[in-house]
């Protein structure tokens, strides 16, 4: 069924279970015939596994004009974490922590943009861009659902969307409850990131 994004969704079920690893690692162990199909000449054997956020980290401070830094990933998801923080010394990078699935900051904005009506995975902007039409009404609960660890992670627990605003299918339009939704979870994201 198409939502209001025009996008038709899919439901893949729980990518962080156990039963994809499967599916995981035949695509990392598949990768280097992969790129040899699409880099003619390229030998397979150099292909190097490389940790999914350590390079997104490397994206940013092996290009970084400094030859020092701090490094923060913050994603949906990696191979088994969702989050990296590090720092960067003359281009080599030390990995300080990194946060284990299922908890995931990104996860977790996915679920409310699919529960909002749009694509989950592209149209997470759209929820920005909604939430500051909205107040961050359901901020003390999502406190509670959302919260910092001692030891620098964090704990996503499973949210029930519907209990702050219905979902958003087919034609169906936005009201100020969904608004205030995406304004909560812009800004319980923003407490936690900032």
């Amino acid at each position: 069924m198409a939502g209001p994004s025009g996008a038709v969704g899919t439901d893949v079920g729980d990518v962080a279970a156990d039963t994809w690893e499967a599916l995981r690692t035949l695509y990392a162990r598949r990768a280097p015939q992969f790129l040899q199909t699409a880099l003619p000449g390229l030998d397979p054997a150099c292909v190097r596994y490389v940790p999914h956020h350590v390079a997104h980290a490397a994206s940013a401070h092996v290009a970084a004009p400094f030859r020092d830094s701090a490094v923060l990933v913050l994603d949906g998801r990696g191979e088994r974490a969702s989050h990296l923080s590090g720092r960067s010394h003359g281009g080599d990078l030390e990995v300080l922590a990194a946060q284990e699935l299922p908890h995931s900051l990104g996860l977790m904005y996915e679920n409310v943009t699919e529960h909002l009506g749009f694509l989950r995975s592209n149209d997470e902007y759209k929820v920005l861009a909604l939430a500051s039409y909205g107040e961050p009404a359901y901020l003390p609960e999502l406190r509670e659902l959302i919260r910092a660890n001692d030891d620098g992670g964090f704990t996503v627990e499973p949210v029930e969307w519907a209990a702050y605003a219905k979902r958003v299918t087919g034609g169906a339009t936005w009201e100020p409850e969904h608004a205030d939704l995406a304004a909560s979870v812009q800004r319980r994201l923003e407490d936690y990131v900032a």
